[in-house]
């Protein structure tokens, strides 16, 4: 599982989120190198909880885009502290991975951001190239929030997934009239009854 796949753009991605005036892009924060390095080494079971909590679907639905830094604050000042950790996260699994990361810090994922451009350099030879391998587009509720529909269905639409998986509670975000709403909900459960059907008589 991983984000979404995006084809290489036409020009190194730092550039273009410069030209697009977004400087406070969490890529760019990374950038300066012992910087983001220091913030996350302070503390890495706190950076791993914030993180992970923020960026879920466990988090309140806000229309922040939380990845767009605050000038002159840090990453975790844009992050959420939990009331209580989700069911997919326990202390323990918090404890081994901020154990691991207090040895060897955090610059190593950080270099991963630092390398952007230079990879988008190295992949040059393969411009264009699909993915032929099964691929799923699983889509929560916040790629359906006013902020990021937009750019959810511009990949949805310009990808080259083999299904794509929406929940139905993901539909209260969409703009969508009550009557197409029931009738989809009445297709899907009439399929679902003639499914059932089926294997009964089978």
């Amino acid at each position: 599982m991983s984000v979404p796949y995006r084809q290489r753009g036409p020009s190194p991605p730092l550039r273009l989120l410069r030209q697009a005036g977004l400087n406070t892009y969490y890529w760019i924060y990374y950038q300066d190198v012992g910087v983001a390095d220091a913030e996350y080494d302070r503390d890495p079971k706190a950076t791993l909880r914030r993180t992970l909590y923020t960026f879920s679907g466990d988090a309140p639905h806000s229309e922040i885009n939380r990845r767009i830094l605050e000038p002159g604050k840090g990453a975790l000042d844009n992050t959420l502290e939990p009331e209580h950790l989700p069911p997919w996260l326990t202390e323990s699994d918090l404890d081994y991975m901020a154990s691991e990361l207090k040895q060897t810090g955090f610059r190593n994922p950080l270099n991963y951001y630092r390398n952007i451009d230079r990879n988008w350099q190295l992949l040059a030879p393969w411009a264009g190239a699909a993915i032929h391998q099964p691929a799923l587009f699983i889509a929560g509720k916040e790629h359906f929030s006013s902020a990021n529909r937009r750019q959810a269905m511009a990949r949805i639409a310009g990808g080259t997934y083999d299904a794509v998986i929406v929940s139905h509670r993901s539909f209260e975000f969409l703009p969508v009239s009550d009557a197409l709403f029931n009738k989809f909900m009445d297709e899907q459960v009439s399929e679902l009854e003639a499914a059932i059907l089926e294997a009964k008589e089978g």
